[in-house]
């Protein structure tokens, strides 16, 4: 999870964390990124329970499917009410793998504030 557009060129600063995803977790990575303030703080705007909430089905979809190697959602627009991605990608392991081979892990993505 980091931040993007403009404050992405000011604060480059991903966080990531490993699978499974609590909700404690979830709350960590958002406020783990160098200006989470502007969504969390006082004049924060954003709906960080919202973002958590996606964090943790993402995780959950991680769990369901152990192929699914990496998700991107880039970006994702945090709202007052809401937060949405506005692309999305996924790379799958090569038939055959073995998805419990090497920790697998959530983060990388935007939010747009």
């Amino acid at each position: 999870l980091r931040l993007g557009g403009v404050a992405l060129d000011l604060l480059v600063d991903p966080v990531t964390r490993t699978l499974p995803l609590t909700d404690r977790d979830a709350a960590g990575l958002v406020r783990a990124v160098r200006g989470s303030e502007l969504m969390t703080g006082e004049r924060g705007t954003g709906d960080v329970a919202a973002l958590e909430e996606l964090l943790l089905r993402v995780a959950a979809l991680a769990d369901l499917l152990p192929q699914v190697a990496e998700l991107v959602l880039d970006p994702v627009l945090v709202q007052r009410r809401g937060a949405v991605p506005l692309h999305a990608g996924v790379r799958l392991l090569p038939p055959g793998s073995d998805p419990e081979r090497g920790p697998r892990r959530l983060g990388s993505s935007y939010a747009i504030l």
